[in-house]
Order: C-alpha cells, then structure tokens, then sequence
C-alpha cells in the first residue's frame, strides 16, 4: 500500500507527538508499505531518521508562534498538489491540523467537482485532542489564553478540525472523550468516529530487574529508597507542574521530583523560582529534553507518574 502521511512533528527532534507518526510509520514499513511523509522540520535538528519504503518531504517550521496554518501549513499544500501530480496513495493519512488547507480542498471539491480524482483516495484524520475541547476547558478555568492563540491560532484550528470531520472518510480519536468533544463541538458523524488508543512499543518500554534500576537511579543521584515522582512531556502553563512542586512540600523528604522533557523558558523560569523558594533545590531533578529512544529509562526509575494537566486528548494519568 502507498500510504501519504501529514504530519507536523516527525524526529528529530523528539517533539510533542513526535514519537506517534515515528512509530507508526516504522511498523508500516515493516509490514512492506510506502510512506511518504510530508512534515515540519528545523534544517540543523540533524539527520532525518532513516525508514526504509519512507520518504520525507519536509518544510520549515512556524516562524513565530501560532502562525502554522498560515506558513507551514500553506507551503505544504502546495507542495502536496505537485506532489499529487505524479503520485497517487492509496491513502492519506493525517494527523491534527497541519492538514488544515488539504481539508479545506477537499471540502471545496465536494460541493463543486465531487466527481474529483482526489476524492476517491480515503482520507483518514487522527485526532489527538480537539480545539475546541482545549477552548472551552481553559475558559472553564479562567486560565490565560495568549493572544496569538486566542485569535489566530485557536480559531484556525477549530476551523481545521470542522472542515476536517467533514471531508475524512474516517476520523480516528485517542479516546472516547475526544470523539465525544468532535461529535459536541464539530457535529461529527459518528459512524466515521473510530477510537484507537495510542500505542505502546513493548520493546522500547518494559520493566528492567532491581540491579538495573538502582543503577539508572544511581546515575540520576537518586538512591533505592527514594520515592520517585515522574512528570514527562513538554513543560508548560496548563500541565500545571508548578502544582506538583507545591505538592512536593507536603510530602516526607524521601519523595523526589523527575521533571523530563522540553520546557518553555518563561515557564521554566517560574518553576525554578518556585523550586527554590520553597526549598526544594535537592528534591526536584530537572533533565530537560530527553530524545524518545532515552525516555524509558525515567519510567523505569520511578515509582509514580503524575500529569495532573487541564487538558489532555487522554484522559489524565494521575498514577501508574
């Protein structure tokens, strides 16, 4: 099968979904497909990693915050539409809204040329979360909404995500309240409403003996009997890790903190402030961005994972 796949965050770096599109692509190429793979990039990230049957058409990413549907995602519709010129998939697989102008094709095609070639390749769109669902739970909580994301950027992608359950041939969520949000928000049809949890790669992530652990936690300053809390993925305002950190407060000293992933600097910087005003320099372990492959060795070490996030495409994890 040739498979032509729309993704904005495809390695390196191991940013956001990142590790999602990665996986997918790698067994799909394991199975025989062709998979053309057309995704954001920062030219001085290093080398793509090579799939075999994949091919990578990338493009620069936003400029400036906020601004994807309209940079990126419009240099990318073009270049599909050339593409499309002497490439036919069988499929087009699209993740979220960097697909929002092929949507928007599509949506045209249907009222005026329904007869059209590119109607009759299955566009599937994966869903993650919903704009609209992330709108309403940060107005819910009175949370600040920047205003390049409150104007530009958020109503784009409510408009990328209406027009997208409009056109796809089938709409894939990760979980049962994200169809519910699609069908609520956007009047998506749910007989091409399909939920499929996002996966785990059992040979990336497994359990390791107590010799192995003590050594990872021995290298990461952490001894046998600390109870090791996890927080892991991109640090901002609405994870709410600077809660965790409050928490740290009420628990026995023995308790320590692993913060892994990519953090963004204003907020880092209040998390580091906070950390040490309440005294918690030698709890809180900070190790910033941690490409994918390095990950399961924090989840090995740890005892508990918390994301007490205000809103996740997953409902949220508050232990494992």
């Amino acid at each position: 099968m040739k498979i032509c796949r729309i993704v904005y965050e495809m390695p390196p770096p191991w940013d956001g979904l990142a590790p999602h599109p990665f996986e997918i692509t790698q067994v799909q190429s394991k199975l025989g497909h062709e998979i053309d793979v057309f995704c954001g990039r920062w030219y001085k990230a290093g080398p793509q990693i090579e799939i075999p049957n994949v091919r990578y058409r990338t493009f620069f990413r936003e400029p400036m915050p906020g601004t994807l549907s309209l940079t990126t995602s419009v240099v990318m519709f073009f270049k599909y539409l050339l593409w499309r010129r002497n490439n036919r998939p069988d499929i087009i697989h699209s993740h979220g809204h960097f697909g929002i102008w092929v949507y928007f094709y599509r949506s045209l095609l249907h009222k005026f040329m329904p007869w059209s070639d590119e109607l009759k390749i299955p566009l599937v769109v994966h869903f993650h979360n919903t704009a609209k669902g992330r709108w309403e739970s940060f107005e819910k909580e009175d949370k600040y909404i920047a205003p390049h994301s409150r104007y530009i950027q958020w109503p784009l992608t409510v408009f990328s995500d209406k027009t997208a359950v409009k056109v796809a041939s089938a709409c894939i969520f990760v979980s049962v309240d994200n169809k519910d949000e699609a069908i609520k928000y956007y009047g998506a049809d749910p007989k091409r409403c399909f939920i499929v949890e996002t996966g785990v790669n059992a040979s990336l992530f497994f359990p390791v003996g107590q010799e192995e652990r003590e050594k990872s936690r021995k290298e990461m300053d952490l001894d046998m009997y600390d109870k090791v809390i996890l927080n892991h993925g991109l640090m901002v305002e609405r994870k709410n890790i600077h809660l965790i950190v409050e928490a740290m407060t009420l628990l026995p000293h023995s308790y320590k903190l692993l913060l892994v992933g990519k953090a963004d600097p204003v907020y880092l910087q209040k998390l580091m402030q906070q950390i040490n005003a309440k005294g918690l320099k030698e709890r809180v372990i900070v190790v910033g961005y941690t490409p994918y492959p390095l990950t399961p060795i924090a989840y090995q070490v740890a005892d508990v994972f918390v994301l007490p996030s205000s809103f996740e495409g997953l409902p949220n994890t508050s232990a494992t």
